[in-house]
């Protein structure tokens, strides 16, 4: 254990239950449209590129029948659409709407400005450190999920 073990989970098990509170209260996006930290990540993948369900499923690493949930409630809400692949024709694509467009500007300066306030102070070895330690991390909550599902 380091030094700082103990401190490092009291601030983490803060920030957790933070972000939780977060996802939970939907307290991204605006007034009329209340977005939590997993329609964030969605749209934002989603705005990088339309992709299918199956590949959306694939970048997110994220099981099919849970995400499809998520974009069942996004296309409700007219954050995203499908349209055809322009490529296939048989397949359809899940793309941001303007609307959704609009709602990721508002929601991502919110979900990354105490990110940005975290590290803007730190030096490049400080950064790499917290880089480290959070594919650590990472990885330990990887462990426990994959543990679980068996």
């Amino acid at each position: 254990m380091s030094q700082y073990s103990k401190e490092l989970n009291t601030m983490l098990n803060k920030t957790l239950m933070r972000v939780n509170r977060i996802h939970s209260n939907k307290k991204l996006g605006t007034a009329t449209c209340k977005l939590d930290i997993m329609d964030v990540a969605i749209l934002e993948v989603l705005n990088d590129e339309p992709q299918s369900l199956k590949s959306l499923c694939t970048n997110m690493n994220y099981p099919r029948a849970d995400l499809a949930k998520f974009v069942s409630r996004l296309l409700k809400s007219k954050l995203i659409e499908k349209s055809e692949d322009p490529v296939d024709k048989r397949l359809v694509v899940l793309g941001l709407t303007e609307f959704g467009d609009r709602q990721l500007a508002v929601a991502s300066s919110k979900l990354h400005a105490p990110l940005e306030f975290a590290i803007s102070e730190l030096t490049i070895n400080e950064e790499k450190a917290v880089l480290k330690y959070l594919s650590r991390l990472h990885q330990g909550f990887k462990q426990l999920e994959d543990k679980s599902e068996k």
